[in-house]
């Protein structure tokens, strides 16, 4: 059963409840590829460090101005400033860890020395900078694009990820709200997306992107089984003269615009958003992730503490194109 954190049920049924000296070592760990957090490290995305829980902007934005001469004085154009506010989210990791639960079974090799203190052993070291940071990183990708409500909290409950996090998903539905003053633009017709008609779904999809933006370099977010299926039928229509498949990329054809499946979305098949990666905002407070954890013995226990604030969000509604089946 899990203990604390670390669950050795397996290890000990299928190995035995001992440790056998020079049998385990770290090369025998084999750690679950979780994929990491991709998208934020996507170039051009703008993170920013912030003192406040609501980074709080304004969008300008400005009517035609330039007219025919005459002499009289004819005012014509206005400047419109719209509140734009992207609030960030208290995040946290809480484990609790019994070390000594492993000392005699097989992962005994993890053991600490005598004397030594148990926040120090190597299977502490290994759970926080092995597994513990490959899972948080893999979490981060999942909940930015959730589309949960992350205001609500009830106490005593480890709430689920999908209730942790307001992410792009929640971002591009009030960024095409109706009672949106600054609303950004919503692109119809396009349906749920899916593998037989994904090429012609994201050609139309660029064609209701301003012709303006048609040479700024613009990220179409899709879920990853999209972007394969795009690939695909890039190739299976046999319009491009190359010699081999990998010279068949996820460039939009004749514009600056390339389509990115992010792992975060994977499954998602309602949602499709394109906009500049230097639209993109992704606020800090404080380090974020495993970067300020905290680790306390207690008893015969280890605690492994961190808590954050993270947010994320678009800078100006005017630059986010978004296609949405629900």
């Amino acid at each position: 059963m899990p203990y604390n954190g670390i669950n050795v049920a397996d290890i000990v049924s299928e190995f035995g409840s001992y440790y056998r000296e020079g049998q385990g070592n770290l090369d025998r760990l084999v750690r679950k590829l979780l994929g990491g957090s991709s998208t934020l490290s996507l170039p051009g995305i703008r993170h920013i460090k912030t003192d406040a829980t609501v980074y709080e902007t304004a969008n300008v934005f400005s009517t035609e101005t330039v007219q025919r001469y005459q002499h009289g004085f004819t005012p014509k154009g206005e400047t419109t400033f719209v509140p734009n506010k992207i609030e960030l989210q208290h995040l946290k990791v809480d484990q609790l860890y019994a070390p000594d639960a492993i000392e005699d079974n097989w992962l005994g090799f993890l053991a600490g020395d005598e004397g030594q203190e148990l926040k120090d052993w190597p299977i502490v070291r290994y759970l926080l900078e092995k597994v513990l940071a490959d899972r948080v990183a893999a979490d981060r990708e999942a909940m930015i694009f959730n589309a949960g409500d992350a205001t609500t909290v009830t106490e005593g409950t480890a709430h689920p990820l999908e209730e942790s996090f307001s992410g792009f998903d929640s971002a591009c539905a009030a960024a095409i709200d109706a009672n949106n003053p600054y609303p950004a633009h919503l692109v119809e017709n396009i349906g749920e997306l899916n593998a037989t008609d994904i090429f012609t779904q994201i050609e139309a999809f660029a064609n209701a992107i301003d012709g303006k933006l048609q040479n700024v370099e613009m990220i179409y977010f899709v879920a990853p089984e999209m972007a394969r299926a795009y690939l695909q039928k890039k190739r299976a229509l046999g319009f491009y003269n190359v010699a081999a498949d990998d010279q068949i990329n996820l460039k939009v054809d004749f514009n600056a615009h390339r389509v990115f499946g992010a792992p975060g979305m994977t499954g998602m098949t309602t949602l499709m958003f394109a906009t500049p990666a230097t639209n993109i905002l992704h606020l800090t407070k404080r380090d974020f992730g495993i970067r300020n954890i905290r680790v306390r013995e207690q008893d015969r226990d280890v605690k492994v503490l961190a808590d954050w604030w993270e947010g994320v969000g678009f800078a100006d509604n005017d630059l986010l194109y978004v296609a949405t089946a629900e």
